[in-house]
């Protein structure tokens, strides 16, 4: 299950990236889409390797029934999945600002939705297996996706702010999935199952993640 899980986050992670760099802010900044990314993403590691560092302090950490190690990487795979969703909730509002059709909005609104789908099983796959109730992990993963309609109404309102704020947010977002993905789960799967197995269910989770990015990015096109 971990090595399932690191592989979609790294496929969703090389998705953000790319979607970063290609964010038109339409103003003068001081930095460019591609280097406010990649600051983005060393300020997500750093924040994500401070919080392990901070977690593992405490022996008595919970989420639900979870204790213990157990609880600290349920943690660290929940909040590193609500950060990615502000910066979606940020793309879902500058779609529906004025600068754009209300198609386009309900298009990307769709897309995020059925993108959620895979992303919610990555964060049940990880719980499950350490204990986390059906019906807990799947609350989880409804949770890890409360920011987007917030932010969405926030990159709606201030849609100037918001897109200049984009490209790093998907950087930072990248940035935090990718550190958990390997320094954590893969770590763990490579330690339990063994290096061919880790890496096969890791690119085998990879290409599918990957492949639905695809095939909605080319429904975005066509329509």
């Amino acid at each position: 299950s971990n090595a399932i899980t690191a592989g979609m986050m790294s496929s969703a992670s090389a998705a953000l990236l790319l979607e970063g760099f290609a964010v038109d802010t339409g103003m003068s900044s001081a930095l460019a889409p591609k280097h406010s990314v990649l600051l983005g993403a060393a300020i997500g590691v750093a924040c994500i390797a401070a919080s392990q560092s901070a977690l593992s302090r405490y022996g008595d950490v919970k989420l639900g029934i979870l204790d213990g190690v157990n609880a600290r990487k349920a943690m660290l795979i929940v909040f590193v999945m609500t950060l990615h969703s502000f910066s979606e909730g940020i793309g879902i509002g500058v779609s529906f600002s004025g600068k754009s059709t209300s198609q386009l909005g309900m298009l990307v609104t769709t897309t995020l939705a059925v993108h959620n789908v895979p992303e919610g099983f990555a964060v049940s796959v990880v719980l499950v297996p350490r204990g986390m109730s059906v019906l807990g992990a799947g609350l989880w993963a409804i949770t890890t996706s409360l920011p987007q309609p917030l932010m969405a109404l926030a990159g709606f309102l201030f849609v100037d702010y918001c897109i200049v704020l984009q490209p790093a947010g998907l950087g930072f977002a990248a940035g935090a999935m990718l550190w958990v993905a390997w320094v954590e789960l893969f770590h763990e799967a490579f330690e339990t199952c063994g290096l061919l197995a880790t890496a096969t269910t890791g690119l085998l989770s990879a290409s599918a993640m990957w492949i639905c990015h695809e095939f909605l990015s080319h429904l975005d096109v066509s329509l």
